[in-house]
């Protein structure tokens, strides 16, 4: 759908407000608009008229970009912004997204992590379970670059690489990463895609 190059807000027609003017009587409304279209220059964000009909010319919205894959979201406890971003930003690599004094939206390979201040001291787990959260590679390059990425930014290991299952069907690649606020983060590479979701047959799920 093509974006017109202005959009433009009716405030009254006639001298009377948009909502009360009757719209049967707004036939020339149209033609109006796409005068104003053709010739934008001078419009944007000031008043204008033509005839009877008075407003002012915004931009258009930006139009939303086509999304096929649904985004993962998950939002998680920090004690702070600055630390964040250094942990996320510089040393993870994410994308920084906004940010105010309580939140930060960050890019997390495509998917949207969002980091919500607490003041309450945040008590580390005794290990990984229950809670961590993280991403499954499929490509073992891109796992084998962020742990490199990691090593090269003194990230915190929690579990320095290892190979679990080795031998199975459910045979993977994994690491686990710290955050500042005891936020544990796992990376995987599966050998074999059917374990991600599938091999119900096999009953092994982490490391107990």
């Amino acid at each position: 759908m093509q974006m017109p190059a202005f959009w433009f807000t009716v405030e009254t027609i006639n001298s009377a407000p948009l909502d009360l003017y009757p719209r049967t009587n707004s036939g020339e409304l149209p033609r109006i608009l796409s005068h104003l279209n053709s010739e934008p220059r001078g419009y944007l964000g000031k008043p204008w008229a033509v005839g009877q009909v008075k407003g002012v010319a915004i931009p258009p919205p930006t139009p939303r970009t086509p999304m096929s894959t649904p985004i993962f979201h998950l939002a998680f406890p920090i004690g702070n912004i600055p630390d964040a971003k250094r942990f996320y930003v510089e040393g993870l690599g994410c994308t920084l997204g906004r940010e105010n004094p309580h939140a930060v939206i960050l890019n997390l390979y495509g998917h949207q992590l969002v980091g919500h201040t607490t003041p309450e001291l945040l008590a580390p787990q005794k290990g990984i379970y229950p809670r961590h959260f993280g991403l499954i590679f499929t490509e073992e390059a891109q796992w084998e670059d962020l742990l490199g990425r990691s090593q090269t930014q003194a990230l915190q290991f929690f579990q320095t690489p290892k190979d679990r299952f080795v031998g199975s069907p459910l045979e993977h690649r994994t690491f686990f990463l710290e955050d500042p606020f005891q936020n544990y983060l796992e990376f995987k590479f599966y050998r074999h895609t059917s374990a991600i979701f599938g091999e119900a047959d096999w009953g092994h799920i982490g490391d107990r």
